[in-house]
C-alpha cells in the first residue's frame, strides 16, 4: 500500500465520553541499534569550513540567547510534526568561543521539547579538509564537553566530512584517538565520520580503539547515476556492513524542490536513492539516518525538507518515505510500538483491558487492570514513557484526576477537572507528548502539561458543542481545540477551531443533525481533516481542514456502529466495530478494500476509540 504521511498528534473522539486524544512521539529510548535516531540536520547558512561563526537557519549575528531559544523551539516543532527526534546542530569554534549562550540556548530548547541532539563540528580547511588547527578544535570540544558531558540526549560528532584524511589509519590517529583522551563523554554517544566525505565506516567499525563509539556514515542522490532502488540499497550496504548496529546516516539527500513523487515507481535517480536508502535501513531491522538539510536557508539547497522555522515542507511526498525508512507513523494507540493502530477494549466494570495485536493480523492479546468502575479511558503517550507504545489511562470523574500506566513500568496521577468535565489527552504543547485537558460544563478548556505545571485557561465552545482536540490550524504543530455545532433550526454542523498559536479562530460547514464528528488526516498534509460518519447512510464525508474543499468519502458501516480512525499498514484507515457480533472492519479508502479484521469482544466491554 502507498505509504501515508500522518503528523505526530492525530485525534479521535470517544462517543461515550465525547472525546479521547492521542500524541505518540517518544524521545530516543536506550537501545543498542541506531533505530531510534529519526534525524534531520539544522543546517548553517554559512561558516562550514571557515572560522566564522556557524548559524543555523532562523538564528543571525544579532538573535539573542531569548530569541535563539524561540527558534529552537519552533524548529522543533517542525520536526516533531514529520517525527524527527534527533538533531544535528552545527557549530565550529567561532560559535563556542564568539556566541555560546545563543548556541546552548537553541540546543538546550531543542532537549526540552524531547529532541536528542548531536552536536557536529564543522571546521575542515577548504585548501587542503584538515582540521584547520587541533588546539582551537580541541578547546572548542572541551568547552562543549564540561556542559553535556553528563546530558544523555546529547552526542558529538568531533568533524564532518574529513575529506583531507584519505588515510584512514591517519584519520584515526590523528583525530579521534587525540579526541577520545580529552573528552569525558561515554563512547556511546560519540559518533564518528568516516574517512573522505563520511563515504564508508568498515575501516572504523572493525578499530578495536572504537568499539564503543557510533559511526557515521553519508550519501547522496548526486553521487552515483544509479536508476533503481537496488543499486542504492546495495551501495548503502557496501558503504556500511557489517557495521549497521552502530551507525547513523548522519546526512543523506536528494531534490525536494523539483516537484518529485517519492511514492510512486520511477527511475529518476532522486527517488531510487531515498527508496533504496529507506529499503535498506528497513531491512537491517533499522538504521537511523538523518535528512539533510531539515532547515537550511539563503543557500539555493535544492534538498531542504522545511522552508525555513515554521515554514512549509517542500515535498509532502518524500515525508512518508522516510517515515517508512524510520519505522515510524502515528496511530491512535499503539500499544506493542509496531506502527499499527491495536483493536483495545475497556470494561467499564472493572477497568480491566484487553489489547489485540493487529500488526499480527488481529493475533496476540495482552489483558491488565487499569482503573475502576466509571473511569473514563483514554490512550496517549506521557513524556515519562521512554518506548514507542502507547500508555493506558483513565480519568476518575470522582476525584477529577488522570491515571497513567505508563507502557515501560511505573505510574503516575494528574490532579485536574472534577465530575462533569469531558476529558482528553493530546499534544497542546508541540512536544509529541501528550499533555491533559478537562473541557468544563462552561465550556472552559483547562490544559496542563505536566503532574506539576501549572493550569492553561481558555473558553471555547457553548452548551451543546462536541468538543475535539486535532492539529487542524496549520500555523504550528499543537494540537487546537476544536467544537462541532449543530444548528438546530437548519441543521447544518460546524467545526469551529481556535487556532492554538494565537488563540484566532475559522470555522467550517461540514455535516448534519445526526452525523458524528472526527479529526484524522485521511488528505495527508499532515492536518487533521474534518470527517463526519452518517449512521442513517453508512457513508464517511471528509473536508480537507487546509483547503475547506471536499475530498472524496465512501461508505462504510450501518446504523449501530461506533467509528474511529487508526493506521493500518501505514494508510489512514476507517475502522468500525460493531457492537451487534462483535466484529471490527477495517477500510482502506485508498484501495477501497477491506483489511482482515478480528471478530473479538463481548457485550461487556466497550471498544477504546
Amino acid at each position: 500500500m502507498k505509504k501515508c504521511f500522518i503528523q505526530y498528534s492525530m485525534i479521535k473522539i470517544t462517543l461515550a465520553a465525547l472525546a479521547a486524544a492521542v500524541a505518540l512521539l517518544a524521545a530516543a529510548p536506550a537501545r543498542a541499534d541506531t533505530s531510534w535516531a529519526r534525524g534531520g540536520n539544522w543546517a548553517a547558512t554559512a561558516g562550514l569550513v571557515d572560522n566564522v561563526i556557524a548559524y543555523p537557519d532562523g538564528i543571525t549575528s544579532s538573535t539573542t540567547p531569548t530569541q535563539a531559544a524561540a527558534v529552537a523551539d519552533t524548529v522543533a516543532g517542525d520536526y516533531a510534526l514529520v517525527g524527527i527526534n534527533f538533531v544535528r546542530y552545527p557549530i565550529n569554534p567561532a560559535t563556542v568561543s564568539g556566541n555560546w549562550a545563543v548556541t546552548t540556548n537553541a540546543i538546550n530548547e531543542l532537549i526540552a521539547k524531547g529532541m536528542t541532539v548531536d552536536i557536529c563540528c564543522w571546521y575542515i580547511s577548504a585548501t587542503d579538509g584538515l582540521i584547520t588547527n587541533m588546539m582551537t578544535w580541541s578547546n572548542m570540544w572541551k568547552t562543549v564537553d564540561a556542559m553535556y558531558k553528563n546530558n544523555s540526549a546529547v552526542y558529538y560528532e568531533p568533524i564532518n566530512e574529513p575529506f583531507g584524511y584519505t588515510s584512514e589509519p591517519a584519520l584515526a590517529t590523528d583525530v579521534y584517538v587525540p579526541f577520545l583522551a580529552f573528552i569525558n563523554k561515554t563512547q556511546g554517544h560519540l559518533i564518528l565520520d568516516g574517512t573522505n566525505y563520511a563515504a564508508g565506516v568498515t575501516f572504523l567499525g572493525a578499530d578495536s580503539r572504537f568499539n564503543n563509539c557510533l559511526l557515521a556514515v553519508h550519501d547522496y542522490a548526486m553521487w552515483e547515476p544509479y536508476t533503481s532502488d537496488s543499486a542504492w540499497s546495495t551501495d548503502l550496504y557496501d558503504r556500511v556492513n557489517p557495521y549497521q548496529g552502530r551507525t547513523i546516516m548522519t546526512e543523506m539527500g536528494a531534490a525536494t524542490t523539483t516537484g518529485l513523487d517519492y511514492q510512486d515507481s520511477s527511475t529518476d535517480s532522486n527517488v531510487c536513492f531515498v527508496q533504496g536508502m529507506c529499503n535498506q535501513c528497513v531491512s537491517w531491522g533499522g538504521m537511523g539516518f538523518t535528512w539533510f538539510p531539515a532547515h537550511q536557508a539563503g543557500t539555493g539547497n535544492n534538498k531542504r525538507m522545511f522552508t525555513g522555522p515554521g515554514g512549509q515542507i517542500f515535498n509532502g511526498t518524500l515525508i512518508p518515505e522516510l517515515q517508512y525508512g524510520w519505522d515510524w507513523y502515528t496511530v491512535y494507540h499503539d500499544f506493542y510500538g509496531k506502527g499499527y493502530y491495536d483493536y483495545a477494549m475497556f470494561q467499564p466494570g472493572t477497568g480491566d483491558w484487553w489489547i489485540k495485536d493487529s500488526a499480527n493480523g488481529g493475533g496476540g492479546t495482552n489483558s491488565f487492570q487499569w482503573g475502576t468502575s466509571g473511569d473514563i479511558p483514554l490512550v496517549g503517550n506521557s513524556a515519562e514513557s521512554t518506548d514507542d507504545a502507547a500508555d493506558a489511562m483513565v480519568w476518575r470523574p470522582s476525584t477529577g484526576t488522570f491515571y497513567v500506566r505508563n507502557s515501560d513500568g511505573g505510574s503516575f496521577t494528574v490532579a485536574l477537572g472534577s465530575s462533569g468535565d469531558i476529558p482528553f489527552v493530546g499534544n497542546f504543547y508541540g512536544s509529541g507528548n501528550s499533555a491533559y485537558c478537562v473541557v468544563k460544563p462552561n465550556y472552559d478548556w483547562w490544559v496542563k502539561a505536566t503532574p506539576t505545571s501549572g493550569t492553561n485557561i481558555f473558553q471555547w465552545g457553548t452548551t451543546g458543542d462536541v468538543p475535539l482536540v486535532g492539529n487542524c490550524s496549520g500555523g504550528d504543530n499543537c494540537a487546537d481545540a476544536v467544537v462541532w455545532r449543530v444548528n438546530q433550526t437548519t441543521g447544518q454542523g460546524t467545526f469551529w477551531v481556535r487556532r492554538s498559536e494565537d488563540g484566532t479562530s475559522f470555522s467550517a460547514n461540514w455535516g448534519t443533525n445526526g452525523d458524528v464528528p472526527m479529526l484524522a488526516d485521511f488528505t495527508g498534509d499532515g492536518k487533521d481533516d474534518f470527517v463526519v460518519w452518517r449512521p442513517s447512510n453508512g457513508n464517511w464525508y471528509i473536508m480537507d481542514s487546509q483547503s475547506l474543499e471536499s475530498v472524496p468519502g465512501f461508505n462504510f458501516g450501518i446504523a449501530g456502529d461506533v467509528p474511529m480512525c487508526g493506521m493500518m499498514n501505514g494508510d489512514m484507515c476507517a475502522i468500525i466495530y460493531r457492537p451487534s457480533n462483535h466484529h471490527w472492519y477495517v477500510w482502506d479508502p485508498e484501495t477501497g478494500s477491506g483489511i482482515g479484521a478480528p471478530q473479538w469482544g463481548d457485550s461487556s466491554v466497550n471498544p477504546v476509540k
